[in-house]
């Protein structure tokens, strides 16, 4: 009889782990395992009352029990709608209760790190950050620490965590969790089948796109978020000639409801009376995006220095065809240590940024050598072989 697997996980929206989650079951079914899907509506869930919400995730949970085993995609802000963050530990706490006590086996993906963790000491000497914050996350970190990473502690618990990193693998033993509860299993890269008779023409890409041939255009491609770096890719125009360009490929996340990053943007690009050399697209289909990377000559994603455990937006990038020049932030540095595929620069550094555009533009040898390492690695962590790895994952008693 064939594994039935129920997923708990945002779910056809205009979401990152929306789109993880849809791979990711579509390349398991390839092997024979049933997949069915509970799930998370965030926009239902923002007007919940908090006893709905726990009725919510409580249906989910006898749901589970006709099912072999549970994946859920954890991300900090799922599971308490309206109400403050807090209220998600517990919430999830909740959620691991009913399962353990159902003796389900569970599987829990991770896509961001327990920001958060800090003990109580830190907060009383650290007031940088504002004692009041800082006391707060020692309460969340207490939480974590005893009510979450319990499960992921105790040997056969039945319980485990996967990560896309072995940043975030410490990151959750440095939480309270056992190394042996933690799977690293790197993010599922899409791949694209293109043939040479279908292969698009750079510069018919170019004129569909209203872009004169001897524009030199950089993209970035991606929700757009304060942490990816816009600033840094636009002043660094600055230092560019004036036939490069800026391609943001991408718009406000549906769900970020206060988040400036856009206005700022924008701002900015009048500011430094840039408005003719960046382009902002908002939301694309894939074909767009494919006509964009068709006319794109660098890929860039100069992400500012945070916890990100990896990003669903780069790897289009890594499959894109096109060399890319990336931030030293941790995630990007352990991928690259692994695939030498991307050029790195320092954070929040537009200058050194304008630098090695100029110099990755005259060496051939370098684009070719980044753009086939690029390709070998999404290759390796094509979506049918990560699904592999989850298969493997449940079935491992």
């Amino acid at each position: 009889m064939a594994m039935k697997v129920i997923h708990l996980t945002t779910w056809k929206e205009i979401c990152g782990i929306a789109n993880y989650s849809n791979n990711l079951i579509k390349s398991i079914e390839n092997y024979g395992i049933i997949c069915d899907v509970y799930p998370i509506n965030r926009k239902e869930l923002q007007y919940f009352s908090l006893q709905e919400i726990k009725q919510h995730f409580s249906e989910f949970c006898e749901l589970a029990s006709n099912y072999d085993v549970v994946h859920i995609q954890h991300e900090h802000g799922f599971f308490h709608g309206s109400y403050s963050f807090d209220k998600s530990l517990d919430i999830f706490y909740e959620i691991l209760v009913k399962l353990k006590r159902k003796k389900i086996k569970t599987v829990v993906t991770f896509h961001t790190d327990p920001i958060f963790i800090q003990p109580i000491y830190k907060a009383l000497i650290n007031t940088s950050g504002g004692l009041i914050k800082n006391v707060y996350n020692s309460v969340q970190t207490f939480k974590w620490k005893n009510k979450i990473a319990q499960f992921f502690r105790e040997k056969n618990s039945g319980f485990t965590a996967v990560v896309h990193t072995k940043k975030s693998r410490l990151a959750l033993i440095n939480s309270g969790f056992e190394a042996e509860s933690i799977q690293v299993i790197n993010h599922g890269i899409t791949e694209r089948f293109i043939d040479e008779d279908s292969k698009l023409d750079k510069s018919e890409c170019q004129s569909k796109l209203g872009l004169d041939k001897n524009v030199r255009l950089l993209s970035i491609f991606g929700f757009i978020s304060s942490y990816k770096g816009y600033e840094v890719a636009i002043n660094s125009l600055q230092y560019l000639p004036n036939n490069y360009y800026l391609a943001i490929i991408g718009g406000t996340h549906p769900n970020a409801t206060q988040d400036k990053t856009l206005d700022e943007v924008l701002q900015l690009i009048t500011q430094l009376k840039l408005t003719d050399r960046v382009r902002i697209t908002g939301f694309v289909e894939l074909d767009v995006l494919d006509l964009f990377h068709c006319a794109t000559d660098i890929c860039l994603a100069p992400y500012l220095s945070s916890t990100l455990s990896a990003s669903g937006a780069l790897t289009w990038s890594l499959n894109s065809g096109k060399p890319i020049i990336a931030s030293k932030i941790p995630a990007f540095s352990e991928l690259n240590q692994e695939a030498d595929c991307m050029l790195m620069i320092t954070p929040e550094c537009p200058i050194e940024l304008a630098w090695q555009v100029l110099n990755l533009e005259k060496d051939e040898n370098l684009q070719k050598r980044l753009v086939n390492n690029a390709l070998k690695y999404a290759y390796e962590n094509s979506w049918g072989k990560i699904g592999l790895n989850h298969v493997k994952l449940y079935t491992n008693s």
